[in-house]
């Protein structure tokens, strides 16, 4: 490596971290900050409180522990789509899974839509090293002898990792409306903040109330410090509530910013077609009402015929009232974190011997978690590049020459 090429590497290594630690490590509100550092703002107001050694030492193992645990709630998140991913392949068992080409997708006069509507190509020019194109992967499933196929468009989402969309060999060939609208449907839930969306929502209050449970051990015992405690529960459990809602009124909004994506794929006979049967052309989905259902049919005729997003003009999917809802949810849950920790106080060496104690704990089931995690994607890998494969009843490791199913993607 040539020492410009060295510079080079170390420079993009930095603006990585960098653009990580931005994006993903300094709040940019109150519930950014309670949902990222909970133990960390507790232990920051339990010291400027009552500042002492113990409390510097405490605010140390705090960060941590937050960093450790959103660590494990993002694999958590992760490894959804990737079992989901693994199962399928699994069940298929002896198929062979050939890469089709971006251009064979999209077109290559199309690139410049997926480089301007991609949340993955926002990211990558920060720093952060993603692709679209390589991040977002279609294979076209050939059957085996076990004649087992998709019934239709297979898509795992692992976020912050990739999305997989598994088509049948005859999905490109001659294809009706209906399954190219679904292809680029699928394709359009990759451009967004989907995956990041669903990651958060996944994680939900799980850290602010881990953050709790500790404060509960570590407080003094009273009925004051009882109800502040209850309080804070409260607060929390009103958070937990606007997410959830938050959570199924995205999927309709996901759906139509999906659907209106793939309309701009179709040419002027197929948007004819869609126009006159989109009750037909959007199955019916079973995580939507069916009066979301006759929005989302009612929407994306409507960007057909006008061109304008029901997604943006619907009261009910702006997300400014989510936005200042999570705000006062927050504001009144850090209230009530602040008066509990007047019953924490500064911290005694046993409760951060035991401290460091749960802290190693959780570091060590951690990497244990990636392990698992990290071996699933490794063995799905294999499965794709044929080293691994079905034979026998059962999934063995082939011998022989290596293959990559990118040697020929761009023919595929």
């Amino acid at each position: 490596m040539s020492r410009n090429a060295f510079f080079r590497r170390i420079i993009s290594i930095l603006r990585a971290s960098w653009a990580t630690i931005w994006l993903f490590g300094i709040p940019k509100d109150l519930w950014s900050l309670l949902c990222v550092w909970p133990t960390l703002f507790l232990a920051v107001v339990c010291y400027l409180r009552e500042p002492s050694s113990g409390g510097v030492q405490l605010i140390v193992l705090a960060a941590i522990w937050d960093v450790n645990l959103g660590a494990w709630l993002t694999i958590s998140a992760m490894k959804k789509g990737r079992n989901a991913l693994l199962a399928m392949l699994v069940s298929l068992r002896d198929c062979i899974y050939v890469p089709i080409g971006w251009s064979r997708i999209v077109g290559k006069h199309n690139v410049d839509i997926l480089e301007q509507s991609s949340l993955l190509e926002y990211m990558r020019r920060l720093g952060l090293p993603y692709n679209h194109g390589q991040d977002v992967r279609f294979f076209r499933v050939e059957v085996g002898h076990s004649g087992m196929i998709p019934g239709g468009l297979g898509v795992f989402t692992i976020p912050f990792i990739e999305t997989v969309i598994l088509v049948r060999e005859d999905v490109l060939e001659n294809a009706p409306v209906e399954d190219r609208f679904g292809l680029y449907h699928e394709l359009g839930h990759t451009l967004g903040d989907e995956f990041a969306a669903r990651s958060a929502l996944h994680k939900g209050v799980k850290l602010p109330l881990a953050a709790l449970t500790l404060a509960a051990v570590a407080m003094q015992s009273g009925a004051a410090s009882f109800r502040t405690l209850a309080a804070c529960l409260l607060a929390l459990s009103l958070v937990a509530l606007t997410l959830r809602r938050r959570s199924k009124n995205s999927r309709a909004r996901f759906e139509m910013n999906a659907d209106q994506f793939a309309i701009g794929f179709l040419n002027d006979r197929e948007k004819e077609y869609v126009l006159q049967n989109a009750a037909l052309v959007l199955p019916e989905d079973e995580d939507l009402s069916a009066l979301e259902h006759q929005t989302r049919v009612a929407g994306l005729r409507s960007f057909i015929e006008t061109g304008e997003s029901l997604t943006y003009t619907h009261p009910g999917m702006s997300p400014w009232a989510f936005i200042v809802e999570t705000q006062l949810t927050a504001l009144n849950l850090g209230a009530w974190m602040i008066l509990l920790s007047r019953f924490i106080g500064a911290p005694s060496p046993d409760l951060l011997y035991r401290f460091r104690w749960l802290l190693g704990a959780l570091i060590v089931l951690s990497v244990l978690r990636y392990a698992i995690h990290y071996a699933k994607g490794l063995l799905i890998e294999l499965i794709f590049i044929r080293r691994v494969t079905w034979q026998d009843g059962r999934f063995k490791l082939r011998r022989g020459p290596s293959w990559s199913p990118y040697d020929d993607a761009a023919t595929a």
